[in-house]
């Protein structure tokens, strides 16, 4: 259980680079992105791993994008309901 998690965690981690340098790229055709605040699903419950790193990167994107980041934990089923608010979302963008 506690390799799943620093598996998650470093996961989330890489995905938040991989996220930042993709910024870079993505300014170049649509500079107004994003246009409203951010919503990060974190499907773990507060305090965890993944919350943490949510909430250390969190104000550092807010601050790069100049949008209000808002990390939300949807804990429960294993991480099925965090995963499943996010496949249910509007898609935009």
């Amino acid at each position: 259980m506690r390799i799943k998690k620093l598996f998650f965690t470093l996961a989330v981690v890489v995905g938040f680079n991989a996220l930042l340098g993709f910024q870079a790229v993505a300014q170049s055709g649509a500079n107004n992105y994003p246009n409203r605040p951010v919503t990060l699903v974190v499907p773990f419950t507060s305090g965890s791993g993944s919350d943490t790193i949510a909430r250390i990167v969190g104000p550092k994107l807010s601050e790069k994008w100049k949008q209000p980041v808002v990390v939300d934990n949807r804990a429960g089923a294993s991480g099925n309901l965090g995963t499943d608010k996010v496949a249910k979302s509007a898609p935009d963008g």
